[in-house]
């Protein structure tokens, strides 16, 4: 059962339910949902081209990665991802949309952020140190 909750194979399958969800409530006369929600795709995509070979779908130790949003976060490309969800439930006005999200989504990316750190730690060399500057989901302020 871990090995399926850190798999990429989770996570796909949350991404075909978002998307099925979404289809079945979707209205693109909500332009603010829709702006959050490109928002969110921007951050995802524009971090997810720094990442470069450093990204995969499990768990690998590849380059520290410090540009862009990584400088102040650890986890861009989640954060990315929890803004376009955020963006597809004010679009939608769906409730069971925002408990897919609630329940199922964020769970996992906290867990599968958790779970690749915890690797990180161990695997690359200055995670440790890059954690104590940086929070996972939120720039410090000041």
């Amino acid at each position: 059962m871990k090995k399926f909750l850190l798999s990429g194979h989770l996570a796909i399958a949350l991404v075909f339910i978002n998307l099925a969800v979404f289809l079945a409530f979707f209205d693109f006369k909500n332009f603010f949902g829709l702006s959050i929600a490109l928002a969110g795709l921007i951050i995802y995509f524009y971090n997810l081209r720094i990442m470069g070979k450093s990204w995969s779908i499990g768990i690998k130790a590849g380059k520290l990665v410090t540009e862009g949003f990584f400088k102040y976060i650890r986890h861009p490309l989640y954060l990315g991802c929890i803004i376009a969800c955020i963006g597809l439930v004010v679009m939608t006005y769906n409730f069971r949309l925002l408990g897919l999200l609630l329940f199922a989504d964020l769970p996992f990316i906290w867990f599968k952020s958790k779970k690749e750190e915890e690797f990180l730690i161990k695997n690359m060399k200055g995670y440790a140190d890059y954690m104590k500057k940086t929070f996972m989901f939120i720039p410090k302020i000041l």
